[in-house]
Order: C-alpha cells, then structure tokens, then sequence
C-alpha cells in the first residue's frame, strides 16, 4: 500500500488546493470591496478629489 496520497488523483487534489485558496481569497476581499466604495463617496475623499483635480489640471473638478 502507497498511502492514502495514492487514492487521489492529481487533478482531484490540485482542485482541492485551488477552492481552498480561492475561498481564502474570497473572504479576504470581501470587506475590502464594500469598504472602498464607501471610502471613495465619503465626502471628505470627495473632496480632496476635487482638490487633486484642480491642482493637476489647474481649472475646478467638473463634478
């Protein structure tokens, strides 16, 4: 008997690896998503994008 490895074959366990990384990456980006767009529309961030607008084309952000 080779052990338990010797069941699997190579493309089951390559998958395995693949869904517990792609789970992994799933839960991480989560919160980073939901948190952005509220981060990007909060009005102090708005704001300095006008500010950023205006000193890098010289004339006020058109929004």
């Amino acid at each position: 008997m080779r052990g338990a490895a010797a069941d699997f074959s190579p493309a089951f366990t390559e998958r395995a690896r693949q869904a517990a990384t792609l789970r992994d990456i799933a839960e991480l980006t989560h919160p980073f998503g939901t948190e952005l767009a509220a981060l990007i529309t909060d009005d102090r961030a708005r704001h300095a994008h006008r500010h950023y607008w205006r000193r890098l084309k010289g004339r006020p952000a058109p929004w």
